[in-house]
């Protein structure tokens, strides 16, 4: 059986990776602000699956090919930070401010932020600038991610 300091300490870590915000945190706030709880709940999906895909080549050993291969690694790495650029920029020219799409089930962040979302576009001020914001965010996580190291 487990000790209990090992056990705390655990449970402290796993709180820390819950409870702190990381890119993929930032993003599913950013589309659910900008798109709608919907948009904000299937970007995390998408997330969780990307997160699968990675367990299970992790599993098999396609991780441990890409990591090793420097080459492999780039390209992988910059296509996703170009596709976050690609979002960003996109977001930023868009004229018009995103229209907030339909509700779905309550979801844990996606929910609260469609709902500052709706709060943010009722003041003209605020939804002017909103695809600059998001634009921005994105940009940044793409230049973040292709700044990453292994």
């Amino acid at each position: 059986m487990i000790d209990h300091a090992t056990l705390a300490a655990y449970i402290a870590i796993v709180f820390g990776f819950v409870f702190i915000p990381g890119p993929a945190t930032l993003l599913t706030i950013t589309r659910a602000a900008s798109s709608g709880p919907k948009a904000g709940i299937a970007t995390g999906a998408g997330i969780a699956a990307g997160d699968i895909v990675h367990t299970c080549m992790a599993i098999v050993g396609i991780s441990a090919v890409i990591a090793a291969s420097a080459t492999l690694f780039s390209i992988i790495k910059y296509i996703g930070a170009g596709y976050l650029v690609f979002l960003g920029i996109r977001a930023i020219l868009e004229k018009a401010p995103t229209t907030l799409m339909a509700r779905g089930l309550p979801m844990p962040v996606a929910m609260a932020a469609g709902s500052i979302g709706d709060l943010l576009q009722r003041h003209p001020r605020v939804s002017k600038w909103q695809g600059r914001l998001v634009g921005c965010m994105y940009c940044a996580l793409g230049v973040r991610l292709a700044l990453e190291k292994r």
